[in-house]
């Protein structure tokens, strides 16, 4: 077996013999497509090195490859020689974070992106927050802009807690960064719920400074609040410790209200410090309701979580800078 060819291509001068002596993988190749894409084969081939001198010699080489593994390598090179109809249209998780690596330590993930590309949005769907977790290294190492952005956000909308990065890899470092600013965020956004929710519950309870006390109106808009609110599972906050800041804002945005509009008509009420009622101040000219009121918040809080930028993250930042003039669009060969 370990004779045994696999014809990348039939008419290669490089067998890449992956693996231990036991279990090796053997792969006919090219030596121009390898050093096409990528700087270390190139290297590797080239006249400097005793590996490229034989090749030139002999015309043919052997190249040892013992700590990689054959069939990830085997999927690399189909795809540097175009052999796409020998891919499969999904990989597992852990497969396509062993490819990553491996594509990472041969600089060749420019000639990988479209299909990377693909494999990751097709494993991002419904995934757990450990696929997930492993898609954000394996965006970062494939140099997949728009997964790695894409990621990031869903991050901090679908998971609630720490995540600590397995294993002690280079980019780790970088990225535990990058996923302990994500839970930072994602703090900073459940801060803003209660806020605004604080904000909301105080404006009906100070009787003595917002509306007079026999205003149905304001009584009417208070109790039905909390009343959806706990109805959610948003209210009292304690009750919403196990949700995502992802489903409390689209809560939030998607809760009927059942009310009548405010700032219709002035109630006739004075409060006690002898201004209009509540349900008459200029803050309500344009009749917001509730719903409005919480659709417009969870947009506002939404549109503020900041975004991730490979670009920048690669440059030594956490998140995208304001000046950022990064690619964030689909993985093509033109580099990020």
């Amino acid at each position: 077996m370990a004779d045994s060819v696999v014809d990348i291509d039939p008419d290669g001068d490089v067998v890449l013999v992956c693996g231990k002596a036991n279990g090796s993988e053997r792969l006919r190749v090219s030596s121009k497509v390898l050093s096409l894409a990528s700087p270390v084969f190139k290297t590797m081939l080239g006249p400097n090195f005793k590996e490229g001198k034989k090749l030139s010699e002999l015309g043919t080489l052997d190249l040892p490859l013992p700590d990689d593994d054959g069939a990830d390598m085997m999927i690399i090179c189909n795809i540097l020689h175009m052999r796409h109809s020998k891919l499969d249209r999904r990989l597992e998780v852990k497969k396509l974070e062993d490819v990553s690596i491996l594509a990472d330590k041969y600089n060749c993930t420019m000639a990988l992106g479209p299909i990377a590309e693909h494999w990751v949005r097709e494993l991002r769907t419904d995934c757990s927050d450990a696929t997930r977790a492993s898609l954000i290294c394996s965006a970062f190492r494939l140099r997949l802009p728009m997964m790695f952005k894409e990621l990031g956000r869903d991050h901090i909308l679908r998971y609630n807690g720490h995540w600590v990065l397995d294993g002690n890899r280079p980019e780790h470092k970088v990225l535990q960064k990058v996923l302990d600013a994500a839970d930072q965020e994602t703090c900073l956004a459940r801060i803003g719920v209660v806020q605004f929710f604080d904000e909301r519950i105080v404006c009906y309870c100070d009787t003595n400074r917002t509306y007079a006390n026999n205003c149905n109106r304001a009584l009417m808009y208070g109790t039905d609040m909390l009343r959806k609110l706990k109805g959610a599972e948003l209210w009292p906050l304690y009750s919403a410790r196990g949700l995502t800041i992802g489903s409390m804002l689209s809560k939030m945005a998607s809760m009927s209200w059942k009310q009548a509009s405010l700032g219709v008509a002035n109630c006739g009420n004075r409060n006690t410090m002898g201004n209009a009622c509540f349900c008459t101040l200029s803050l309500w000219i344009d009749n917001k309701t509730l719903a409005t009121l919480f659709k417009a918040e969870a947009e506002r809080i939404r549109k503020k979580i900041p975004d991730l930028c490979l670009g920048c993250v690669l440059e030594g930042e956490k998140w995208k800078k304001t000046d950022c003039n990064h690619s964030e669009g689909p993985s093509l060969p033109f580099g990020i």
